[in-house]
């Protein structure tokens, strides 16, 4: 369970910052003239301010979901107070911001200064919006988000370190949220690499392979042993990048893997490792391979008791018309008076009374309609 104390301290936290956030604005509300530096330092302090209270709002969810019951209307009141103070600080900061339309030419201005010049052929190109890259905790995710935010956000020199701050929290959902609340602004790319590289070896234990598999079940089709196979590569192509020595655990990933198998590609395993003391990751990877595109090519799905059933329902119906068919010629041939017309009758009619269940060898009815078959499960 959180531990309120800590909930309540960081909190506390928040708050204080906040504080300082409404006397500056305060101080500076009665200034009639206001410097461009003093206008990018209030632009600075209300983004940070944002930040704050969406952290505010975290905290503050948390606290209430576990606090007792005599004491949710208290931590309601907490939070009220905290929303009056904010909406009052933030409008009144904004609002100063609006009122100077030189400091937004500025800025327009500088930013334009600063953006690279293009041919005209490249000018008109209408590009699709780029969208920051997400991030919830999942470890084969972590190794695209490491790599790109910081190239997308973290290396663009003009978003402030601020918005920088504001993106990566916005960027990271879920339990991964969790890990990046209260830190500070990240001013360089190299902090920004360090922190992520913190961040992975928390990614890295055994258990992120080991749990996967552990989810997997046993599988009785070519479509499972394939999903199989497929999630197997990624999640070693996963810790490969995040830096573990994959190939230093060859006996404990390959009996993994083996124990999920059904009994015939056990055995089929098995047999091709005959020569081999210890086989490798590579020798199974290869081998389940190799056995999804045997069976894919065969498009041969394990058969049930049903597939037999339908099978030979069909092939039963086949020859029940088959033997209509020879009871006509049988008819046709009675009404015959030559020799080889009265031995086509008497062969044809001998082969007419052979049909029987193969099941049972009841002569009184075919297999698809047996009962002794039909129990089969």
């Amino acid at each position: 369970m959180t531990d309120m104390k800590s909930l309540i301290r960081k909190r506390g936290g928040i708050k204080h910052s906040f504080t300082i956030f409404k006397k500056h604005v305060q101080s500076i509300s009665n200034n009639i003239q206001h410097t461009s530096e003093g206008l990018a330092e209030l632009q600075e302090r209300v983004l940070k301010s944002e930040l704050l209270y969406g952290e505010f709002l975290k905290l503050q969810t948390t606290i209430e979901e576990i606090s007792e019951e005599d004491a949710v209307q208290q931590q309601y009141s907490e939070r009220e107070a905290m929303e009056n103070d904010y909406i009052q600080a933030i409008s009144k900061a904004k609002l100063m911001l609006s009122h100077n339309g030189e400091a937004d030419k500025t800025n327009t201005n500088s930013v334009r200064s600063s953006l690279p010049i293009t041919n005209d052929h490249v000018s008109n190109v209408k590009l699709s919006r780029i969208q920051l890259p997400k991030f919830s905790g999942d470890y084969e995710s972590w190794i695209e988000f490491k790599d790109t935010f910081p190239s997308i956000v973290h290396e663009n020199s003009i978003i402030s370190n601020v918005q920088k701050l504001h993106y990566l929290n916005a960027s990271v959902q879920g339990q991964a949220a969790q890990a990046f609340i209260g830190i500070g602004v990240v001013r360089t790319t190299s902090e920004l690499r360090r922190l992520f590289d913190d961040f992975s070896r928390h990614l890295l234990a055994l258990e992120s392979l080991g749990q996967p598999v552990k989810e997997w079940d046993a599988f009785e089709s070519v479509s499972e042993l394939r999903r199989l196979f497929d999630d197997f590569s990624r999640h070693l192509l996963a810790l490969e990048s995040l830096g573990q020595p994959v190939k230093e655990w060859d006996a404990l990933v390959v009996y993994m893997i083996s124990s999920k198998s059904d009994t015939q590609t056990k055995r089929e395993w098995e047999t091709s490792r005959l020569n081999q003391e210890f086989p490798t990751i590579d020798d199974i990877k290869l081998f389940l391979k190799g056995r999804c595109e045997l069976l894919e090519s065969l498009d041969q799905e394990f058969p049930t008791i049903d597939d037999i059933k339908l099978f030979l329902k069909g092939r039963c119906e086949l020859l029940e018309s088959l033997d209509q068919d020879k009871k006509k010629v049988i008819s046709y041939n009675k009404g015959l008076k030559n020799t080889a017309g009265s031995s086509s009758s008497f062969v044809l009619t001998k082969e007419a009374k052979s049909v029987k269940c193969t099941f049972c060898n009841d002569d009184k009815h075919f297999i698809y309609t047996c009962p002794d078959f039909l129990k089969l499960n």
